[in-house]
């Protein structure tokens, strides 16, 4: 008789709302094997499905996971940004990625081991679970969203880690709120590997802005637009050579002089800054528009906007190629 459907499934847990101490992510994994067939196929000759199930085989193993940024994450304080962190889960282990403070587009390019984790010989692994908290500054957190990464097929090699992939945040199975760039590999040993720098190699840029103004605002409260201004996150881009260079400026911003929501800026920001050759490890510049009211006693965040530097990036090597033929 036919089997209709025959495969090995995970299912996400939905925490119960109702019973205290629980964690606000996911309540956890469940893998199990599933077959559907016609009525008689249980009992059809040759049937393996009620044979006992082998118990598995486990071996101990090191799991390196690799973070590099995240990109557009919600922000989820009144000022317009974030204080993200992450956390990675595998059979009971876990890892932390230390807080970075305000900021929705933080960069980590840091590596974490889940050490002496046991995985089955044959390699069917579950996956592992990421989560993005914010840290309140009550000292308590909340969580801004999750995804699961699959490891099938990781690296083996101690020296090179394996190419990462953006894999999309959720808060749920349809919502997406940022994005983070990681991967992962796996060591089949007892001892831990070697330490080695996941830092991309970079190269010196010029960063001009000319910023001619902002249109269409509008106020969050009873109060209308006053004076408007962006401010730049210079932490957002801030690689372990900019940490120097660009130390003492963790944000740039325009000066509110215009009164309304459609105010002329007309004013030019430089940077000189470093930022990886590989492009798929260039990070977005966070924006923040503000309002400056009372004399600056209160600014409200009226919203915020990311510039896709790569994309400048290959628009100007792309002119300076043209200009060298002709």
């Amino acid at each position: 008789s036919d089997v209709y459907k025959r495969q090995n499934a995970e299912y996400m847990g939905k925490p119960n709302r109702s019973v205290s101490d629980i964690r606000d992510d996911q309540a956890g994994i469940i893998k199990l094997r599933l077959a559907i067939g016609a009525p008689d196929w249980m009992n059809a000759p040759g049937n393996t499905w009620n044979a006992p199930m082998a118990q598995p085989q486990f071996q101990r193993a090191q799991i390196a996971c690799n973070l590099y940024q995240a990109q557009d994450l919600i922000a989820t304080d009144d000022n317009g940004v974030a204080d993200p962190f992450v956390r990675c889960y595998f059979y009971g282990k876990e890892i932390e990625f230390p807080l970075i403070n305000d900021t929705v587009n933080p960069i980590w390019n840091q590596r974490r081991i889940l050490q002496d984790v046991l995985v089955t010989t044959d390699n069917q692994l579950p996956p592992i679970i990421v989560n993005v908290w914010d840290k309140d500054k009550l000292d308590t957190k909340d969580f801004m969203g999750s995804f699961i990464a699959d490891l099938k097929g990781v690296s083996t090699n101690m020296y090179e880690p394996s190419p990462p992939q953006w894999y999309p945040v959720k808060v749920n199975s349809k919502t997406e709120v940022g994005k983070v760039l990681m991967s992962f590999d796996m060591y089949i040993s007892r001892t831990l590997p070697p330490e080695i720098s996941i830092e991309p190699p970079c190269e010196k840029y010029f960063l001009s802005m000319k910023i001619l103004g902002l249109r269409g605002l509008q106020s969050l409260g009873i109060i209308p637009v006053k004076r408007p201004f962006i401010k730049f996150d210079i932490g957002s881009i801030m690689t372990s050579k900019n940490r120097t260079d660009l130390a003492d400026r963790k944000s740039i911003q325009t000066t509110p002089t215009e009164n309304g929501p459609n105010p002329n800026i007309s004013t030019v920001i430089n940077i000189t800054l470093d930022l990886p050759i590989n492009l798929d490890f260039c990070p977005n510049l966070s924006c923040t528009v503000y309002d400056y009211i009372l004399s600056g006693l209160v600014q409200p965040s009226l919203g915020n906007f990311s510039i896709d530097l790569a994309k400048y990036i290959i628009k100007t090597r792309d002119e300076s190629v043209s200009y060298t033929h002709l």
